[in-house]
């Protein structure tokens, strides 16, 4: 397959696409192959208006997917966000708990959730708005992006991926900062891009790209420190696609040790200042620190391999095919795409706490990868099966037929690749189950407190302490928490026992032992366990679970809560005790 000689023409310079190779593979030769211009996927493009129609029809489509279930069970992530707003509201501050720590992470995400609670009223879908939008718009930059680089079915191609993409349903509909975080890296990317790929630029433009890159930066930073990752791939495309003009411009042996001894000189500066400045410390205490959950995969340097190998197997196992597809036609694009998404991999894989959410905010450079690969081949494949359709001998179809029959092959391919996909199947029941029935706990399935806190009624009032497996949704659908059952890492170290949370001033305890001094200081308590937690050393173990059943009383509820409820009354014979009781809630 030669996309350098298709529709060649002798003496044609060729499109933006033949600029873009020739900038990066250095000055063509005298050959007619190298003269010829790539396939070009742009030259059929649809009018301004059809254009625009087309970008608002993937907009609604992202935004109508996004709006499916968007009020279901919240995540306790979320909470943190919806409890701080709440704070920020009332009382000025962002402490989830009077007289706690601020929730200061990612404070902008929570003024922006506030500034929906001040126009909309407070709920959880008012609280998602901002997600939603990002994602929204992250789909619809993609779709643009690729499009202008690899044409209509390209962009089709991206756009959907990222639409349908789980992690990206999932993280829409989260009262969190991770789609706004992943739009301002794609931003980032693409202005990146523009200053390096647009020819004969005016001061002004560079400056406002140049503005508008390091704003972007600056707030995607501000929301996740992985912003340095992505900062890391950004620097090895710059390297790459300057090298080749460096390489030029130095033509004698001596130019070239020199160009290549003071680029290694920076290197060496850069990493010393990193060392001196504490920097390079930060970076790896940060690359080691996981909670306890997440403790299993720390050294599984595989996890994220794993992961794509089920949600994408056709597109994970053909990545590199993909990869030298695109840099055929687009080498700087694919590159770019390359050089983010496989810096994300390669660091996130290494970095001790693994999940999905982590990589989300590289996978849009995945997709809109496997678009420009898509788009740059999908007129040579449409051109081989239509040449099959139209020489098979006497059973060849007639000519009215063999479009719709190369669109329907096209089709049939699409389909059967994503019946196979672990991505389809979990997209589709996002979109099609609610909470209540959803079997496992992978992007749906959390605990519904709230319905708990309806169905208990006046038992959590009438509690003296109200012990939890997870403090911030207590706190959210209880109005209230004293003693957080599950162990918390925090930057200094693990909580001890009995120690105070910081940002809810919950108590923690891990052991019956503890669980025992505290129901033999209070004569009425209630307990909420989350299923997930239960016999979980690192949350509710097993011995403290057994203790749990032998000396309270288990409170009904339905199934489909994932909720376990217990409580004691008559206790509390140590409750005048100055020796155990006097620091305790």
């Amino acid at each position: 397959m030669n996309f350098r000689t298709a529709g060649a023409s002798p003496g044609d310079a060729g499109p933006p696409a033949v600029r873009d190779a020739q900038m990066l593979d250095g000055p063509p030769s005298n050959t007619s192959d190298a003269r010829a211009r790539p396939l070009d996927v742009r030259r059929s493009d649809p009018s301004r208006r059809v254009r625009l129609m087309e970008g608002a029809f993937v907009a609604a489509l992202a935004l109508g997917t996004r709006l499916i279930y968007l009020d279901h069970v919240p995540h306790k992530d979320e909470l943190n966000h919806v409890l701080a707003a709440r704070s920020l509201l009332s009382a000025g501050n962002l402490e989830i708990m009077q007289g706690a720590d601020p929730y200061d992470r990612a404070r902008v995400f929570t003024y922006m959730v506030a500034g929906m609670f001040r126009l909309f009223g407070e709920s959880l879908v008012v609280a998602r708005i901002p997600a939603v939008i990002a994602g929204v718009a992250l789909v619809l930059a993609l779709f643009l992006w690729v499009r202008a680089e690899a044409g209509r079915a390209g962009a089709w191609v991206g756009a959907l991926l990222l639409i349908f993409s789980p992690i990206a349903l999932q993280l829409s509909q989260w009262s969190r900062f991770y789609t706004l975080h992943g739009l301002l890296v794609f931003l980032a990317c693409l202005l990146v891009y523009r200053l390096f790929t647009t020819p004969a630029q005016r001061g002004w433009a560079i400056a406002a790209r140049g503005s508008a890159l390091v704003l972007c930066l600056l707030l995607a930073f501000h929301l996740q420190e992985t912003t340095a990752v992505v900062a890391g791939g950004l620097v090895l495309w710059m390297s790459l696609t300057s090298m080749p003009r460096l390489w030029r411009r130095f033509p004698e042996p001596r130019q070239r040790k020199y160009l290549v001894g003071g680029l290694l000189g920076l290197l060496a500066l850069l990493g010393l200042a990193a060392v001196l400045t504490g920097m390079a410390e930060w970076a790896i205490a940060r690359a080691g620190h996981v909670d306890v959950w997440a403790e299993r995969d720390r050294t599984n340097v595989r996890f994220y391999h794993f992961l794509l190998l089920n949600q994408y197997p056709a597109l994970w196992t053909l990545f590199p095919l993909a990869v030298l597809l695109a840099a055929a036609v687009r080498p700087r694009a694919a590159l770019l795409c390359t050089c983010v998404f496989g810096v994300a991999l390669v660091a996130h894989s290494i970095m001790a706490w693994k999940t999905e959410r982590y990589l989300s905010y590289a996978m849009p450079m995945f997709f809109a990868l496997w678009g420009i690969a898509v788009g740059v081949t999908l007129p040579w494949i449409k051109g081989q099966l239509y040449r099959l359709l139209s020489d098979t001998g006497g059973a060849a179809l007639p000519r009215r037929v063999r479009r719709p029959a190369v669109t329907a092959l096209l089709i049939f391919v699409a389909l059967f690749a994503a019946a196979g996909s672990g991505a389809t199947s979990y997209a589709f029941k996002m979109l099609t189950v609610p909470d209540a029935e959803w079997g496992g706990f992978e992007y749906r399935g959390d605990p519904n407190w709230v319905a708990a806190a309806h169905m208990l009624g006046p038992l959590v009032h009438e509690a003296d302490v109200v012990v939890a497996s997870y403090d911030i949704t207590s706190l959210y659908a209880l109005g209230r928490v004293d003693y957080l059952m599950h162990r918390v890492r925090t930057g200094a170290g693990p909580i001890p026992e009995f120690g105070s949370r910081g940002k809810t001033l919950a108590r923690v305890i891990t052991t019956p032992e503890s669980l025992s001094i505290v129901m033999s200081c209070h004569a009425q308590g209630l307990v909420m366990i989350e299923r997930f937690h239960r016999n979980k050393e690192w949350a509710v173990s097993s011995a403290t679970v057994d203790y749990l059943e032998a000396h309270t009383q288990a409170i009904p509820l339905p199934r489909h809560l994932r909720l376990h409820a217990y409580g004691w009354d008559g206790r509390g014979e140590n409750a005048g005790s100055e020796t155990l009781c006097p620091s305790l809630p």
